[in-house]
C-alpha cells in the first residue's frame, strides 16, 4: 500500500515537471528588423539568419522564423517604397502569419518556407500574428511591422 502511494506521487510529480517545461515561453527576443508579404512559393535554398536583411536586386529580403511563440525578429523596420521578400519559415509546429493590411495570410509548416513580396507603400505601424492556434502562448504571437 505504501509502495503504491508513493508511486502514485512520482508519477503526478513527473507530469506536473512536464506540463511545466513543455508550457515554458522562450525569452522574447528584441526586434532587429523584418516583415511579411502575400504570395506563397517554397524555396529549396537555405536561409538568411532570423535577423538578417539581404537586399537582393530590387527586394529587401527579410527572414523570419516562427516558433514558440513568437516571430524572430519580432519588430520590422522598413522605408515607405520598399520592395519587401519574406521569407518565413516555422521551426517547431504549424503557425500561421497574418498582416492584413498588406493582404498577407500565410499557413507555416514546420521546416517550409514560404515566400512572398509586397511594396511597403502604407505608411504606419501594423501587427502580424501567428493564426493557428498553436498552444497556449498562442495569443502572445504579435510581431509588429513599422514603415516609415
Amino acid at each position: 500500500m505504501k509502495n503504491n502511494i508513493l508511486l502514485i506521487i512520482l508519477v503526478l510529480a513527473a507530469i506536473a515537471v512536464g506540463y511545466y517545461f513543455v508550457n515554458q515561453k522562450p525569452p522574447k527576443a528584441m526586434g532587429i528588423g523584418s516583415s511579411t508579404t502575400a504570395t506563397q512559393a517554397v524555396i529549396m535554398t537555405p536561409t538568411p539568419a532570423p535577423s538578417a536583411t539581404v537586399q537582393s536586386g530590387q527586394f529587401k529580403e527579410i527572414s523570419i522564423t516562427a516558433e514558440k511563440w513568437s516571430f524572430v525578429p519580432g519588430d520590422i523596420k522598413v522605408n515607405q517604397g520598399d520592395k519587401i521578400r519574406l521569407r518565413v519559415k516555422s521551426i517547431d509546429v504549424t503557425h500561421g502569419l497574418a498582416l492584413p493590411e498588406y493582404n498577407i495570410n500565410l499557413t507555416l509548416q514546420p521546416g517550409k518556407e514560404e515566400v512572398v513580396e509586397f511594396t511597403a507603400d502604407k505608411k504606419g505601424t501594423f501587427e502580424f500574428n501567428c493564426t493557428v492556434p498553436c498552444g497556449p502562448g498562442h495569443s502572445d504571437m504579435i510581431g509588429k511591422l513599422t514603415v516609415v
